[in-house]
């Protein structure tokens, strides 16, 4: 994770990298799972692309920029398997 000052103001912005997940909890029975993840951070929601087909062991590689908020101090994690015709389920998550 690296920090650096905003151009335009004097905001920090985080920047980080979603490189992959190991070890997921497999929630199909007969194909793979299609996992994404979210980043919470305040009021906004990053995410990555769907890795499909991909099992317990997705690579995401996805870089974010984030405004640095003032006396925020946690990011929340989430990993769902992405559905088509039915609700997504929820796999795992961290801070």
């Amino acid at each position: 994770m690296n920090c650096i000052f905003g151009a335009d103001d004097d905001s920090i912005l985080v920047h980080l990298l979603v490189i992959g997940c190991t070890n997921l909890r497999d929630t199909k029975i007969i194909s793979k799972q299609n996992p994404y993840v979210v980043l919470e951070y305040g009021d906004r929601n990053y995410r990555t692309m769907i890795n499909r087909h991909c099992a317990r062991h997705p690579i995401f590689n996805k870089k974010f920029v984030i405004p640095l908020l003032d006396g925020l101090q946690e990011l929340e994690i989430a990993v769902w398997n992405s559905k088509t015709f039915v609700p997504e389920v929820f796999i795992g998550s961290g801070k």
